[in-house]
């Protein structure tokens, strides 16, 4: 069973919570059911903005173009079915508008677009950015008709994200917030809800208490250089979140390191625009035919009943020493609920090609086992603990 998750905002349904130059933004999972070769999931995480339109966004770590799909989409009769139940923007009823037309395409989770460069007032949760550049696009289709109305991807990206097959290199939403001095302050965390319809926050320019808990960790921010060929983990490195990751082991096998490598040995990512935890190929292995006796490689990216999680160990993160995150089955197994089997939890473990083996990536199936603060001021991440 494969699936993948995004974060949605709900400008309207939810109201965002906003004081002075800060910004509190609700944030949903959604899994959609289609069938291809198989039933696999769709899950959405999303929030909002205005544009001057409310327009749902999933939120994203990775991301940096901002686009959003033109009135104009509804023109050409093969492209009409797909973008005509999304919120459009439309030029001529805003005084702020201002045209660009440089010619721009991009493709982003299944959906395919192309257009032109456009730029007006951004507003997010009652902030306003203003000269945001963002795709206008007239070419809208997706692979998933049946999915969640996603209109457009609200970036986090703190660099410029090197996008596969996207010309649009516009700023991130969060970049153009930093650029302009949008937020009080140059920091935002994120709290990205373990199953469908709960509803988490991102908070813009403060951190919540709860990211304040003595139990949180912090961890500093290094400059990595992405690989130069274009790869799904190039993409996840040039958003810049970066840290230093000693060790992962699993807690059950005191004193055993599966990788079998020396310490400061990885590199990790965190990006929620990865469903898994991708690890490289040998630790994968090891942990993947460690974690249960009646689990092998057969099944990889399994989805397994739910009640297998107090079978299952609990796996540790070591940043550095006594700098830890130890995550519970219940934290790491993703939460779905298959049309034909019921609720199932998903084992996220899974590789992606690289050409050293040095990076992991902590995708959404980690993301939502902690509440992450990033301090951009001054290049730091702090990590807490999420217990139920």
């Amino acid at each position: 069973m494969m699936f993948n998750e995004e974060y949605l905002v709900l400008f309207f349904a939810l109201l965002p919570v906003c004081s002075g130059a800060t910004a509190t933004i609700p944030i949903k999972r959604t899994t959609i059911r289609f069938k291809f070769d198989g039933w696999q999931l769709y899950n959405k995480h999303a929030g909002a903005f205005q544009q001057p339109e409310p327009f749902t966004a999933s939120i994203d770590l990775s991301w940096s173009d901002m686009f959003v799909p033109s009135a104009e989409c509804l023109q050409d009769p093969a492209t009409a079915p797909h973008c005509q139940r999304h919120n459009k923007y439309n030029s001529s009823l805003s005084t702020t508008y201002h045209p660009n037309k440089t010619v721009t395409k991009l493709m982003y989770e299944g959906l395919s677009t192309s257009g032109h460069l456009s730029q007006d007032v951004l507003r997010v949760g009652g902030l306003d950015i203003l000269d945001q550049q963002f795709e206008e696009a007239t070419f809208w289709r997706t692979m998933y008709l049946n999915a969640a109305p996603l209109d457009s991807a609200l970036g986090l990206a703190r660099l410029q994200s090197r996008t596969p097959e996207s010309n649009a290199s516009t700023k991130s939403a969060l970049r153009s917030m930093l650029d302009q001095k949008v937020l009080s302050r140059p920091v935002f965390s994120l709290r990205l809800p373990r199953r469908d319809h709960e509803s988490s926050d991102l908070a813009l320019g403060y951190f919540p208490s709860e990211v304040l808990a003595q139990s949180a960790i912090i961890l500093p921010l290094i400059e990595a250089t992405p690989p130069k060929e274009l790869s799904q983990v190039s993409y996840y490195i040039s958003s810049g979140y970066t840290v230093e990751l000693e060790s992962i082991t699993i807690q059950s096998s005191p004193g055993n390191n599966p990788s079998g490598r020396e310490p400061s040995t990885y590199k990790a990512v965190f990006t929620n625009s990865y469903d898994y935890i991708s690890l490289p190929g040998t630790l994968l292995t090891e942990i993947q035919t460690n974690l249960h006796p009646n689990l092998g490689m057969d099944d990889l990216l399994a989805d397994l009943d739910c009640s297998m999680r107090d079978e299952l160990p609990n796996i540790v993160f070591s940043f550095s020493k006594d700098v830890v995150i130890v995550l519970t089955p219940w934290d790491y197994l993703m939460e779905v609920r298959d049309i034909e089997k019921g609720m199932r939890c998903v084992l996220p473990f899974a590789y992606l090609q690289q050409a050293d083996d040095e990076w992991v990536v902590l995708g959404s199936a980690f993301m939502q086992g902690v509440y992450s603060a990033f301090d951009l001021e001054n290049g730091e991440v702090s990590l807490a603990v999420l217990r139920e």
